[in-house]
């Protein structure tokens, strides 16, 4: 939740600047998937790493999709792997 509240209150200087933002993520976030909303932020035992990489990357196109039009970029990099 961290991220997605800085983000919010970071929003007025985001659309200002005009400024991107990058998500570094591991190549493992493709094999996984969300429990469900309630699992993920509730029952810490169902969470993992990867879940939360995987949230990331869902975090950062919402805000592609939101913040995209006052011109902010925001994109996921892959961590790349050997």
């Amino acid at each position: 939740m961290a991220p997605y509240i800085l983000m919010r209150c970071l929003e007025p200087k985001l659309l200002q600047s005009h400024t991107r933002i990058i998500t570094v993520v591991s190549p493992l976030n493709r094999c996984v998937h969300l429990p469900g909303s309630e699992a993920f932020l509730f029952q810490w035992l169902k969470g993992s790493r990867l879940h939360a990489q995987l949230a990331n990357v869902l975090q950062t196109a919402e805000l592609q999709r939101r913040l995209g039009r006052g011109g902010v970029q925001a994109c996921v990099v892959d961590a790349g792997g050997s």
